[in-house]
C-alpha cells in the first residue's frame, strides 16, 4: 500500500540581515516576533533553492507577473511543539482566506504573508507584508485520520485587517463540474518530493483531461508529472467561468511511494459542497463571500422543421 502524504511542510523561521551576504542561518525565531526594518525575517532557504522553477511541472511566479498577487502564504505555529509550518491560502473576502483544515487543526497562531517570494533577496519584509489572524476555524466534520475524498478539508482564516492592495477576492465556483475548464493551481510548496525549495509562489495549469471529479474532490491521477507537493496545502484550484477566474478547490492530500511522496495522485477538495458552513462562519465574522451564479445548462438545439416540397398543380 502506498503511504499517504499530506500537503504540508514543517519549516522553521529564521532571520537574515539585509546587508549580509552570508548564507549562514541564525537561530530560529517566532514568526510573530518583530525585528528592525533592516532585517529580513523570513523562512530562510536562500542556500537551498534549486534550479527547478516548478510547483510540479509548472512555473515560478515572478514579482513582475500579473498574478504575483494571487494567493497568500500562511505561517502556523503548532500548539504542542511551537514549530512553525507553511501552507497556501486564498482571499474569498476582504479579510478572510480559505485554506485546508489540516493547516489549522494543530495551530495555536496563524499569520498570513502577502508576497510572492519569501527569500531575503526578494525584498520581502515580515513587518510590512504580514497580517496576523484574529480567528481561524476548520470544518467541524473534518477528520484528520481520514483522507476520504469527501472529507471536508476546508478551513478559514480571519485577518486583523484587510488584505494587501492588489490582491483579488475570488468568487466561489458553484458548478465547476459543468465548466469543462482548465484548472490553474497555485502554491508555495516544494517542486518535487526531495527538494526544500518552498516559500516561493508557483503555478501550474492543468487541462480538463488531466483531472477527474470524485465525490467532493478533484483528483489529479498523474500528480508527479504536473501537480502539487508539500507546502502547497490550502492553495487554490481556479477555473474560468464567464471570463473570470473563480476558486473551485483547495489543495488537500495525496498518495505516493516512500521515495517519491509527491509522485502518485493528489486530491483537491471542492468548496461549493461546504458553502453552508462557510457562510455561517463568515456571518459570525460580519462578512460574506460571493458565490458565483452557475451558468445555465446548455439546452439542446431543436432539429430544423422538415422540408415539405411544394405541391404540384393539378391539371
Amino acid at each position: 500500500m502506498k503511504p499517504m502524504w499530506i500537503l504540508l511542510l514543517t519549516l522553521f523561521i529564521f532571520s537574515c540581515q539585509k546587508e549580509s551576504s552570508s548564507t549562514t542561518a541564525s537561530p530560529p525565531v517566532s514568526p510573530q516576533q518583530q525585528q528592525s526594518h533592516e532585517d529580513c525575517e523570513t523562512i530562510k532557504l536562500d542556500n537551498y533553492i534549486t534550479e527547478s522553477t516548478n510547483i510540479i511541472g509548472g512555473n515560478r511566479v515572478l514579482a513582475t507577473d500579473a498574478d504575483s498577487k494571487s494567493t497568500a502564504l500562511i505561517i502556523a505555529s503548532e500548539r504542542n511543539t511551537g514549530n512553525s509550518f507553511v501552507c497556501t491560502a486564498t482571499p474569498i473576502t476582504a479579510r478572510t482566506l480559505i485554506t485546508a483544515a489540516h493547516c489549522l487543526d494543530r495551530a495555536a497562531k496563524v499569520t498570513a504573508v502577502f508576497y510572492a517570494d519569501l527569500t531575503c533577496a526578494s525584498g520581502f519584509r515580515f513587518s510590512r507584508d504580514a497580517i496576523r489572524a484574529v480567528d481561524f476555524r476548520y470544518h467541524p466534520q473534518y477528520d484528520p485520520n481520514s483522507m476520504n475524498s469527501s472529507n471536508p478539508d476546508i478551513g478559514l482564516v480571519h485577518l486583523a485587517y484587510d488584505i494587501k492592495p492588489g490582491y483579488p477576492v475570488y468568487k466561489i465556483s458553484m458548478a465547476p463540474e459543468t465548466l469543462n475548464s482548465d484548472l490553474l493551481l497555485y502554491g508555495y510548496g516544494i517542486t518535487s518530493s526531495n527538494n526544500t525549495d518552498s516559500t516561493i509562489l508557483r503555478r501550474v495549469n492543468l487541462t480538463h483531461d488531466e483531472y477527474i471529479f470524485e465525490q467532493s474532490s478533484i483528483i489529479i491521477p498523474n500528480n508527479g508529472v504536473r501537480g502539487i507537493c508539500l507546502g502547497d496545502s490550502g492553495g487554490p484550484g481556479l477555473v474560468t467561468s464567464n471570463g473570470e477566474l473563480q476558486i473551485a478547490t483547495v489543495n488537500s492530500f495525496g498518495y505516493g511511494p516512500r521515495n517519491d511522496v509527491c509522485g502518485g495522485r493528489s486530491s483537491l477538495i471542492l468548496i461549493h459542497p461546504f458553502m453552508s458552513w462557510i457562510e455561517k462562519t463568515l456571518d459570525d465574522w460580519g462578512e460574506s463571500a460571493t458565490a458565483a451564479i452557475p451558468l445555465p445548462a446548455p439546452q439542446p438545439v431543436p432539429p430544423p422543421p422538415p422540408v415539405i416540397p411544394p405541391l404540384e398543380p393539378i391539371n
